[in-house]
Order: C-alpha cells, then sequence, then structure tokens
C-alpha cells in the first residue's frame, strides 16, 4: 500500500502590523505548505478599515489536507497629522459700527474640509481692535489654531434728524427749549445738540446759534440756526383827552404800551406850556425805538373866566355930539379902553380927560367929538384883578363915525348947529 498523508501545518507566518492615518484595505497574507506551497489566508473579519482604531484580523492558513493555522495580524487606524488652514494668514476685518466674522477652514487628510470653531464672539458693534482665535480640530485629536484681527470703526458723523433748521422769529424776546437732534453713524443712537451760544435772546437783531452734535465715539458735526427779533408792532394808539384850563396850560407827557418796550412816554417839539386863550394842538410821538412808532394828536384848550359876552358897536354921530361905546363882561372888575387912530395899526390906552369919560368902565364916553375922530376905532381890554395869570381880554375894535351938523353961514362967519 502507498500512502500519501499529509500531516504538517502551513509554516506560521509573523505578520506585520497593518498602520495607516484615514483608511485601510488589508491584502491577504500568504505563507508556505510543505505540500500545497504557496498558501493565501483567510478570514471572516472585514478587510477594509476606515475608523480609528485598532483592529485584528484573524488569518487562516489551510493547505486543504486538513492542516491549518490561524495567525492574528493587527490593523490600526490612527490620525496623526493636524489640518492644515487653507489661508496662511487670515485678514484683518474692519467693519463700520460692526463686524461679522465668517468662520475660515482648513484642509484636512481625513477629514477633507475642516471648519474653524471659537470660544470668542464672532460678532462685534462697540468701535475698538478684537482678537479672535480659530480652532481647526479634525475630530481624530489632532489641532491647530490660527488668530485673526478684527477692527470696528466709527468713522460716520452723526445725521441731522432736520436737514435745515428752521429760522426762529420773534418780535420781542426768545428762549429755545427746542434742542435739535442727530442720529449717530453707529446704532443710530439719537444725540441732543448742545451749544456754546445763547438760548435766550431779547436784543433787536440777527443771530446764528451753532448746534453741535458729538457721536458716541467722538465724530462731531454742526448745524447752524438762524434767530430773528424783530419787533414789527407800533405802540398802541392810546386816546388823548382834551387838556382843558383857565389862562395857563402845561402839559404832561402821555403814555401808551408797546409789546415790547412796556411803558412809553410820548415825545413832541411843540410847546408843552400855553397861555394864550384858544384851542392848541400838539403832536406827540410814542417810538418803541425798535423802528415802530405812531403820532397822536392832543387838544390844549385854554380859557378863562373872564369873558365878553357883548361886543362893542360901531357908532355914528355928528360932531359935537357925545357918543358912548359900552361892552358886556362877565368875571371883570378891571376895564381899559384904548383908541386907534391909524386904522388899528396900533392902539393906545384912553384917560379920562376934556375928550373922553369912563375909560376905566364898561362905557365909554367920547365927549364933544369933532369931524377928526371919524375913523377911530375903539376897543377894551377887560380882566379880573384876582386872576392875574389869565392877563386880560381885548374885545372886538368898534368904529366911529362922525359927521357934520347944519351950518348956518352969516357973510364970513359960519357956524356948527347941534342937530335937534
Amino acid at each position: 500500500n502507498v500512502k500519501i498523508d499529509d500531516t504538517t501545518n502551513p509554516d506560521t507566518v509573523v505578520l506585520a502590523d497593518v498602520v495607516a492615518e484615514c483608511s485601510t484595505t488589508v491584502t491577504a497574507p500568504t505563507t508556505n505548505d510543505t505540500c500545497v506551497g504557496i498558501i493565501t489566508g483567510s478570514t471572516s473579519d472585514p478587510l477594509t478599515y476606515t475608523t480609528q482604531g485598532d483592529y485584528v484580523i484573524t488569518w487562516t492558513f489551510d493547505d486543504g489536507n486538513g492542516n491549518s493555522i490561524t495567525v492574528n495580524q493587527n490593523v490600526k487606524i490612527d490620525d496623526t497629522i493636524a489640518p492644515v488652514a487653507d489661508v496662511v494668514s487670515l485678514p484683518n476685518i474692519v467693519g463700520e459700527c460692526t463686524a461679522i466674522l465668517v468662520p475660515p477652514i482648513a484642509t484636512d487628510i481625513c477629514a477633507g474640509v475642516v471648519t474653524a470653531t471659537t470660544t470668542d464672539s464672532t460678532t462685534y458693534s462697540v468701535v475698538g481692535v478684537y482678537t479672535v482665535t480659530w480652532l481647526y480640530s479634525d475630530g481624530n485629536g489632532n489641532t491647530i489654531t490660527q488668530t485673526q484681527s478684527v477692527e470696528v470703526q466709527d468713522t460716520g458723523v452723526p445725521a441731522p434728524d432736520v436737514t435745515t433748521l428752521p429760522t426762529l422769529t420773534e418780535e420781542c424776546n426768545i428762549t429755545i427749549t427746542t434742542i435739535p437732534t442727530a442720529s449717530d453713524g453707529c446704532g443710530g443712537t439719537t444725540i441732543t445738540a448742545t451749544t456754546t451760544d445763547s438760548l435766550s435772546y431779547t436784543s433787536q437783531g440777527t443771530y446764528s446759534i451753532t448746534w453741535i452734535y458729538t457721536g458716541g465715539n467722538g465724530n462731531v458735526t454742526t448745524q447752524a440756526q438762524t434767530v430773528i427779533i424783530k419787533d414789527t408792532t407800533a405802540p398802541v394808539s392810546p386816546t388823548l383827552s382834551d387838556i382843558t384850563g383857565e389862562c395857563s396850560i402845561t402839559a404832561i407827557a402821555p403814555t401808551t404800551t408797546d409789546i415790547c418796550s412796556g411803558i412809553i412816554t410820548g415825545t413832541t417839539t411843540d410847546s408843552l406850556t400855553y397861555t394864550v386863550l384858544g384851542t392848541h394842538v400838539i403832536a406827540w410821538v410814542f417810538d418803541d425805538g425798535n423802528g415802530n412808532s405812531i403820532v397822536v394828536n392832543q387838544n390844549v384848550i385854554v380859557s378863562s373866566v373872564t369873558t365878553i359876552t357883548t361886543q362893542p358897536s360901531n357908532r355914528a354921530t355928528t360932531a359935537g355930539t357925545d357918543v358912548t361905546f359900552s361892552v358886556v363882561a362877565a368875571t371883570v372888575d378891571t376895564y381899559q379902553w384904548q383908541v386907534s387912530i391909524d386904522g388899528g395899526s396900533t392902539y393906545s390906552d384912553i384917560t379920562n380927560g376934556s375928550a373922553y369919560t369912563g375909560a376905566q368902565t364898561s362905557t365909554l364916553t367920547v365927549v364933544n367929538p369933532d369931524i377928526d375922530k371919524s375913523g377911530y376905532l375903539f376897543r377894551v381890554d377887560v380882566s379880573k384883578s384876582s386872576n392875574v395869570l389869565c392877563g386880560s381880554i381885548t374885545s372886538d375894535f368898534a368904529s366911529l363915525a362922525v359927521s357934520v351938523g347944519r351950518v348956518i353961514t352969516n357973510r364970513r362967519i359960519t357956524h356948527r348947529v347941534k342937530k335937534n
């Protein structure tokens, strides 16, 4: 009998560990067998590994003759390479009022694209300079960091809420209580203006207020506003009563009111004192000092207690016949008759004598007038001795007409006879 009986196991092989960063697919190992020769191992374990970790593949080598061995092979997936940032140096981020960061990325041999994370804020709205530290992690324990500078700026000036401030106009005075506002360039915060100019004005004129808006980050803009104090209203026109008095009157300046100047006292270029009997007019000027004035007239009436109720009347007589002129006056105790021989250009006082009697009474007698007195004018001054301020009142004049009576002629002698 011939018996061929393989009783020798395949050679035991020492299998090297399989080590990879990200993944691996293991190739079946081989060994030698005395009968079969090269034998390829087989296994029920996976041959491909993509997850980090340590694995063991159990290989079976079977020579097909009932002889087999098992050999273990270690597989290690171990990522030891850190991600690589796509940008070597991250750009500085500069924003007006606010800055929002976008996470940068890196490339990893295992994880592929890696998005950075950070424990710092990625949104900034306060003016300043910040540093953000980005962390790239491949999830396998390998990390790198990268810093990025962030700057928030505020270069815009505040914007006034009203493009053109209204002109403020008043007659007399103004105190400004409405303060303009503006919106800050960053955040839209409302800014109330300030000024070094006065906010109260009482003098006539045009003024300019410079309003200053200061932003929260020191940015400044200004805006001008015009203020006009212009009095256009004239003083109140008063109703002035007539001033009446006996003999002599001194007027007192009247007053009125004005919306700006208050009490205004009238002025005039006319006389204030009147002693001549009659009605006089004072033109009072009320000027508020701001270009507005009015003129109001006031009557001044000077009268006297002494009055002539009946004026002397013209008289006619014949030569040699007495004639009288009379006057009737009230509140009188003094009379003085006067005569004018030149048609009224001049008058002279009459004294009692052969030509006149009653020169200081209410009735004047012209004694035995001759033809030469025809055309004479007579008047009388009357007064009250106790009222020296008023002086005298002069009557109207009255004329005297003297005619010639009947004439009897006897040869060379001519006689004038009285008319019966």
